[in-house]
């Protein structure tokens, strides 16, 4: 077994170890063009995750003395919807529901850092 595959299993096993219930919720907006009135559909599924806590990086609007309260997620891609992640689509922790802020994708792995922010 190759080195990168090892590693793909070591941290799929870490995820089912360590990480916790997450929802990944997929979120549709569609515009009435004759009220303006913009309506979601939610569609949600649950997945693993392992869930750091708060990310302390110091930011501008703070002064350096705290952080934004952002929140990285990592999740195995093949456990999210077809099209995910989106910057439109949410997680929701304990039944607070966080809004994605970016993401990055590891090919090799294929895992996805979610960092988030509560809504």
């Amino acid at each position: 077994m190759s080195l990168s595959l090892q590693i793909k299993d070591d941290l799929a096993r870490a995820i089912m170890d360590w990480g916790v219930s997450i929802t990944y919720r997929v979120v549709e907006r569609v515009l009435d063009h004759e009220t303006q009135q913009v309506s979601e559909t939610l569609t949600d599924s649950i997945c693993n995750g392992l869930v750091e806590s708060e990310i302390q990086e110091p930011t501008a609007e703070v002064s350096g003395q705290g952080s934004d309260g952002a929140v990285r997620v990592v999740v195995a891609q093949d456990d999210l919807p077809a099209d995910a992640p989106q910057l439109t689509d949410r997680i929701l922790i304990d039944e607070e529901e966080y809004v994605i802020t970016s993401f990055e994708q590891d090919s090799t792995t294929n895992l996805i850092s979610l960092q988030i922010v509560r809504r």
